[in-house]
């Protein structure tokens, strides 16, 4: 009996742990039809969701995704720009960045007026990471007016951007 006990508890553990491997970093939101032409809709539409485990990122909770980039590498294979995600979360910029700084705790923290970043190893370069880096933005001074009404359209209460640049191995 106990080794038949054991056996299940092997079995569905690993299971589980298969379920999550393989897993999606995020969802992306739906688009309505009446901004489903516009540049963030198309964005949305052509991002990518890599699994959560190439990401190595927490995920902040109920964030969607709407834009993410595959990176570029060099001849020798290195990235010259690391692969990197955008999501939009409801929650207040502040919210955000508590998250992070309670999941990211050790990181190198950097950023301006209403954007910190957090760096894996080294310094933060918002423009061009060479590691790891999350950056959290006010979504109010980070997308033009336009941009905010189409925003709102397929978020409606966006209040934060999350932008992570990732390694991959």
């Amino acid at each position: 009996m106990k080794y038949i006990v054991k056996v299940m508890i092997i079995f569905f553990g690993s299971v589980a742990l298969h379920a999550q491997a393989g897993s999606a970093y995020a969802e992306k939101p739906v688009v309505p039809a009446e901004v489903s032409e516009s540049f963030l809709a198309v964005s949305i539409r052509k991002a990518t969701v890599p699994d959560a485990e190439r990401v190595g990122v927490p995920v902040y909770p109920k964030a969607k995704i709407i834009n993410s980039y595959q990176g570029t590498k060099s001849a020798e294979g290195n990235f010259k720009r690391l692969p990197f995600l955008e999501l939009i979360s409801v929650d207040s910029y502040a919210q955000v960045v508590d998250f992070y700084k309670g999941k990211l705790a050790g990181w190198t923290q950097g950023g301006f007026n209403t954007a910190l970043y957090f760096a894996e190893k080294g310094k933060v370069n918002m423009f061009s990471p060479k590691s790891t880096h999350v950056g959290i933005h006010d979504v109010s001074t980070y997308y033009r007016e336009n941009e905010q009404k189409d925003l709102q359209k397929i978020i409606p209460g966006a209040k934060s951007l999350i932008k992570i640049f990732y390694t991959v191995n």
